[in-house]
């Protein structure tokens, strides 16, 4: 399951962006220096500073991480809907811990990225998400109530057993739940130009999807469960926690070569490749031409004689990241190409999901 490493392509955005600047500075600088005056030189410097802060406030130069990331906040707020406006959120929905709907399987881990947004901007985050997720967080909430914790956290408050619907009902809660950190990394993709693929499902084939993730998932967690008596039984916490580091580490490796899946993400990606050697999209394609647009776009309209009765009131998305999403849309514009007829990420995606939906995840 490759995902892009957001930290090193946001630093090499940055390095990018302070080139721009240095770019932007050298010929005033050079300028101002053949100015003999003192008055005169100090003068055009302090119109230069003038106009690089303008061109700064007006986003056409890039001089922090907080100043290249906030507007891709708002367009992502937007592009979902979610303009608000607002009520406060309530003290006790500023809570410290991890958020509702964050998931807590080993290997669900990000390297963390501080920013700092204006504080409109940072209220406006804060409530969008705690408003527009508030009726599933009571449901999670509710879940919790009448099961415990025992089921989320280790070591956590009693409650009865939940059964396997119960705990695909929880799942699939905590998947719809849109943390704060969930918009961040949208809005860093937005910044990195990953752009995900974007189909609509029907209701039945939504809860198909997370029935099989529910699997992988419990299948994840069987793999835990003998290291985790074994590490149980260990008297020593340095070698427990050296065995610890190394089942984490064996368990990332598993889920970044897709033999174990714990996200919907990474249910996607085995599931379009699978598509993708159906269709024989195996070959090493060469890169797509300068002309050629990065866009997944999204799944053609529904031909004239589907059935309009069927409703599409979900979304699924996959991130075109790293080597698997490249050669994606690589396949999907040579194989284009060779047709006649366009064929994009989002369709291979779409095929990919009805199969998935209707059969489960093949074992090959």
């Amino acid at each position: 399951m490759p995902f892009v490493d957001q930290g090193e392509a946001l630093r090499e955005l940055m390095r990018a962006e302070q080139i721009r600047v240095s770019q932007w500075k050298a010929p005033r600088k050079r300028e101002a220096s053949k100015i003999e005056n003192p008055t005169e030189r100090a003068m055009l410097r302090a119109q230069q500073k003038k106009d690089f802060e303008e061109e700064v406030k007006a986003g056409r130069l890039i001089t922090t991480r907080d100043t290249l990331i906030g507007p891709a906040v708002k367009a992502e707020l937007d592009a979902r809907g979610w303009t608000g406006p607002y009520d406060p959120v309530p003290p006790l929905g500023r809570g410290g811990g991890r958020r509702w709907g964050s998931t807590n399987i080993h290997g669900d881990k990000r390297h963390q990225i501080s920013v700092r947004l204006d504080d409109d901007l940072h209220e406006r985050l804060e409530a969008a998400c705690f408003h527009e997720t508030a009726d599933l967080v009571n449901q999670l909430e509710a879940f919790y109530g009448n099961f415990g914790d025992s089921s989320h956290l280790p070591d956590a408050r009693p409650g009865e057993e939940p059964t396997a619907l119960a705990a695909r009902y929880r799942d699939q809660l905590r998947s719809e739940i849109i943390t704060t950190g969930d918009i961040m990394r949208a809005a860093i993709d937005r910044v990195i130009g990953v752009i995900p693929a974007v189909v609509n499902v029907t209701q039945d084939q939504y809860v198909a999807l997370h029935v099989v993730l529910f699997a992988e998932k419990e299948r994840a967690r069987r793999w835990w469960r003998p290291r985790n008596k074994t590490m149980k039984r260990m008297t020593d916490p340095q070698e427990r926690k050296r065995a610890r580091d190394g089942h984490e580490a064996a368990f990332t490796a598993a889920v970044n070569a897709g033999e174990l899946i714990v996200t919907m993400d990474g249910l996607l990606t085995a599931a379009v490749h699978a598509e993708l050697e159906s269709r024989g999209w195996t070959e090493k394609y060469k890169p797509l031409p300068p002309e050629a647009a990065r866009t997944a776009g999204q799944n053609a309209p529904r031909p004239p004689d589907a059935d309009q009765n069927e409703a599409r009131d979900h979304q699924v998305r996959l991130r075109l990241a790293g080597p698997f999403g490249i050669h994606l849309e690589r396949a999907c514009y040579w194989e284009s190409t060779k047709a006649g007829h366009t064929v994009t990420p989002a369709d291979v995606l779409a095929d990919a999901v009805a199969l998935l939906a209707a059969t489960g995840l093949s074992d090959t």
